[in-house]
């Protein structure tokens, strides 16, 4: 399994082909909380404050939106938010 920052910098690379649940997991990692809105929207809070919202696909296994995927990116970037680089620990047992 990738470490977060492998996935943030996979996403650097190329905006398209990312996968919800990878992005899900970077969302965690930062501590965002994600509310259902209109449909298949999301609105992203951290520390109770919107910071974006996005289109989550359907199904689910579809690529996220490259525009979404820039909006994390930019929130990452003007935040310096620490995302941490270690796996995920419900994987880091599988080693």
């Amino acid at each position: 399994m990738a470490s977060i920052n492998k996935l943030i910098e996979g996403f650097r690379k190329r905006q398209t082909n990312v996968k919800h649940r990878d992005y899900f997991k970077v969302l965690s990692r930062i501590g965002a909380e994600v509310r259902p809105g209109s449909g298949s929207r999301r609105t992203v809070l951290i520390d109770g404050k919107i910071e974006f919202n996005y289109h989550e696909p359907h199904p689910s296994g579809k690529s996220m939106n490259p525009l979404d995927v820039l909006k994390l990116l930019d929130y990452i970037d003007r935040t310096d938010v620490d995302v941490g680089g270690e796996d995920d620990q419900e994987n880091s047992a599988d080693r």
